[in-house]
């Protein structure tokens, strides 16, 4: 694919591609498998996406939630919850906009449900 290729082209010249750049390409072949169902291919690209942006930056918070939705669909609900605990427990969470802060919500509702089905392990206790 366009994204694989150009992500190979970047990792070899590293010192010259902006890690946004790459970001925006690692995050683009992940929404593209996501899309397609190709769910094993979507978790393998995980690892570049997040090494590509720095914790507690928007990019960073966007990631995750693409990942908890992954998590919702592949049935790794067990993982959207690690991935939501990530995120809310960033010292960067509450500074972000009001409408972003009601996305985490909604994550955090369909959360309680699969906690409460026992879907979701607790191991917070709340």
């Amino acid at each position: 694919t366009v994204s694989k290729n150009a992500l190979l082209y970047f990792d070899s010249r590293k010192e010259f591609v902006p890690t946004t750049v790459v970001f925006s390409f690692s995050m683009r072949l992940f929404l593209c498998y996501v899309q397609l169902k190709k769910y094993k291919e979507a978790w393998s690209t995980i690892p570049m996406c997040l090494a590509s942006t720095r914790e507690g930056v928007n990019n960073w918070f966007l990631a995750l939630e693409y990942f908890i939705i992954l998590s919702f669909h592949s049935g790794r609900f067990q993982d959207a919850y690690k991935f939501y605990n990530t995120a809310i427990d960033n010292s960067e969470y509450q500074k972000q906009h009001p409408t972003l802060l009601e996305r985490w919500l909604i994550y955090e509702a369909f959360i309680s449900y699969l906690i409460n089905r026992r879907k979701i392990k607790d191991d917070k206790g709340s």
